[in-house]
């Protein structure tokens, strides 16, 4: 879980991204300019567990990018 303020009327936009690039799962949120929580379930796109491996958070706003990376570990 990670908490996220995104500018107000403005989608905060998520995605968990692979090593290799690939579009792992797409998240999002409403911006409203107070601490949300964006909570990835370990899950793809597809509803199939995200194999154990690190990954990457990628999260826009309101033309601002941030990239943190993430272990997943079964």
């Amino acid at each position: 879980q990670l908490l996220v303020r995104g500018a107000s009327g403005m989608p905060v936009d998520a995605r968990i991204i692979g090593v290799d690039g690939s579009i792992v799962r797409d998240l999002a949120l409403a911006g409203s300019g107070d601490l949300q929580r964006l909570t990835w379930d370990g899950l793809c796109q597809n509803g199939s567990p995200a194999p154990a491996g690190v990954y990457y958070l990628r999260i826009e706003n309101d033309g601002q990018t941030c990239t943190r990376r993430l272990i997943v570990v079964r």
